[in-house]
């Protein structure tokens, strides 16, 4: 994992890590949803708990039947959540999307899509 710079509210007891709230003392298990370019410039996507060792695997001939082939892969998109089902959802979506939307999500205007995408999930919820 990319390391973790926290820091800890001297009001509340808890501690800051990439944005999630946590308390003091509480590991903290991220998944990752995320997208590789291979080198024929498709788009790979996945979940992982470390993106680093992921993407290493992958480049080894190890990661993917679909990435063994298309090697070197690099790591373009990575998002962090605290539940292995969301990162699983967030994985099961993109997939089915055209290429231009997944290029879209490395736009500029990517953080508008991810932020869309966390208001369609909400919706659903309630």
């Amino acid at each position: 994992n990319q390391p973790c710079k926290d820091v800890r509210c001297r009001s509340s007891g808890t501690r800051r890590c990439f944005g999630i709230r946590y308390n003091y003392g509480q590991s903290l298990m991220l998944y990752y949803t995320y997208m590789l370019r291979c080198a024929d410039g498709t788009f790979y996507t996945g979940y992982t708990t470390d993106t680093v060792r992921r993407t290493a695997t992958h480049n080894s001939g190890k990661g993917a039947k679909y990435t063994a082939s298309r090697r070197p892969v690099e790591l373009v998109w990575q998002k962090a959540f605290t539940d292995k089902h969301e990162a699983m959802h967030w994985e099961a979506r993109i997939k089915k999307w055209p290429r231009s939307k997944k290029a879209r999500l490395l736009s500029p205007t990517g953080r508008l899509l991810e932020q869309e995408m966390d208001q369609t999930d909400n919706k659903a919820r309630t």
